[in-house]
């Protein structure tokens, strides 16, 4: 063996060695302020004693919208464009990955040349046109001894995990969206049958009073304000029917429909969704683990961290072994001889001595930006508490005025009856009888509206406790099994990457 052989085994050598190596900061989970329980002690059924359920939805009890949501989760267009940015990172992973093996590139070219006989000084066999022909291969392998590749693709699975928390959160927010303009078509529904019952009842008190006018009984006072009453009452009318279209025609475009599309599933009677049986929550560090724009903030800290590195491999100097191989001949004849071969191999290092303090600044500015993230971080985790929380008090309180409500609604029912008997017997002026009225459709109307609220307080309470994303089982399938304890773990490896969700829902 030749001493250059002997030189390039042991430069070879010495680089497998230190191939190890890996510049660049490892990934530390930064620290979240979380209480251990709750602030709002549980009322009305709240369970924090276990995980809140996946398909949290179908706890409200209305098969309509259990379809809903299933189908809207394989044809909504946002979701299926927040899928596509999957297949875009995963794509983009792969090309960085294929930066650990080595470039290859086919080369061929032909020219006809002349060398001029009074622009050379040296000595020419000819000077006569004559033709080139070249054929071969190029190649180039740069070496990850500093691991500026490994923290690229550290990145790039990140980058993929963001996206997939994407998915995950456009996913969350349509089945919130789906189950609360569900349940505004349902409330808008349950509005006008009340206006119209109370129109109903206000048209056979205006009969009675237009009665007793004729006999002499009543002033033409009593049967204006009768008609006043009534009128006031038709027109609340026209504008629940305009949130019922509007709450209906929303349905249909996050079912990716045209509008109206749905009108026959949705102009079938249905009452207010209504959560029954306890609603668990769990504890609050599960936040850190369920709600995908935590999961996505934190991993955004990986990536930037990663990139520390990809910026530190540049203080050190990069090898790569490139070489090419082809023939070369002004003779077609000949190209594929011996003769004609041609043949360079070797290693190479390039060293920016001179840009150090560029590159400082680079990775000062990178650091800076992973320091973002991580404040960034911090205030996700928090702002999700504070919705959690907060969610939490709605909707044990909302709970409470609608009780309140339908104990309000009794008694004015009761009133109206009693009302229109002693109005009758000319006991109480017609005055009475309208307050009575009156305040049956505002109690009927409101508690319509509590009720809907409460439904809605429930899905805002499961859509900040960050549920329902999972309902693909395909797609867990392929995720890092979540820790028991307070972080979330990045992923580490490829496998630790979730498969996007296939088009067609199913339960």
């Amino acid at each position: 063996m030749g001493m250059k052989s002997i030189q390039t085994s042991v430069l070879l050598c010495a680089l497998a060695l230190v191939a190890g190596c890996r510049v660049g900061p490892d990934y530390r989970a930064p620290a979240v302020p979380l209480h251990r329980h709750w602030i709002q002690p549980a009322h009305y059924g709240i369970n924090t004693n276990e995980s809140p359920p996946v398909e949290w939805w179908t706890s409200l009890g209305d098969p309509v919208l259990d379809q809903l949501v299933l189908d809207s989760l394989s044809e909504n267009l946002e979701a299926r464009a927040a899928l596509a940015r999957i297949g875009e990172a995963r794509a983009l992973r792969g090309a960085t990955r294929g930066e650990f093996f080595p470039k290859f590139f086919g080369v061929g070219n032909y020219d006809r040349r002349k060398i001029s006989s009074n622009g050379t000084p040296f000595f020419t066999t000819t000077t006569n046109p004559f033709d080139s022909y070249q054929i071969g291969f190029d190649s180039s392998w740069e070496i990850d001894i500093w691991g500026k590749i490994r923290r690229s693709v550290e990145a790039a699975n990140a980058e993929l995990q963001i996206a997939s928390e994407d998915y995950f959160g456009v996913v969350l927010t349509l089945i919130a969206e789906v189950g609360r303009n569900y349940v505004d078509v349902r409330v808008a529904q349950t509005r006008l049958a009340i206006a119209e019952s109370n129109r109903h009842i206000q048209e056979q008190t205006l009969q009675m009073v237009e009665s007793r006018h004729a006999a002499g009984l009543v002033s033409d006072l009593d049967v204006a304000q009768a008609r006043e009453n009534l009128f006031r009452t038709t027109a609340t009318i026209p504008p629940l029917g305009v949130n019922l279209v509007t709450a209906k025609n929303a349905l249909c475009v996050l079912r990716g429909l045209t509008p109206g599309a749905l009108d026959v599933v949705l102009d079938a009677d249905g009452p207010i969704p209504d959560p029954s049986g306890s609603v668990a929550v769990g504890f609050p560090a599960e936040l850190l683990r369920r709600r995908p724009d935590v999961r996505r903030a934190e991993n955004t800290i990986v990536a930037e961290n990663a990139r520390i590195g990809v910026e530190t491999a540049d203080l050190y100097p990069q090898f790569t072994l490139a070489g090419d191989i082809g023939v070369r001949t002004t003779d077609l004849a000949n190209l594929f001889t011996y003769e004609s071969l041609e043949l360079n191999v070797g290693p190479a290092f390039r060293w920016n001595i001179l840009n150090f303090g560029r590159i400082r600044n680079r990775i000062a500015a990178q650091q800076q930006r992973r320091e973002q993230a991580v404040l960034k971080y911090q205030n996700t985790v928090l702002s999700a508490y504070r919705e959690a929380e907060n969610a939490l008090v709605a909707y044990d309180q909302t709970q409470q005025r609608r009780d309140a409500l339908r104990e309000a609604v009794s008694a004015a029912k009761q009133s109206v009856l009693l009302s229109g008997s002693q109005y009758r017997r000319g006991l109480i002026s017609f005055q009475t009888v309208l307050d009575s009225q009156r305040q049956l459709l505002e109690n009927e109307d409101q508690l319509a509206l509590t009720a809907g609220n409460v439904s809605a307080s429930y899905i805002a309470l499961y859509k900040s406790l960050g549920g329902g994303w999972e309902v693909y089982p395909v797609a867990l399938a392929h995720r890092a099994p979540l820790p028991s304890k307070m972080r979330l773990s990045p992923p580490t490896s490829p496998e630790a990457v979730p498969a996007p969700p296939p088009f067609s829902a199913t339960k």
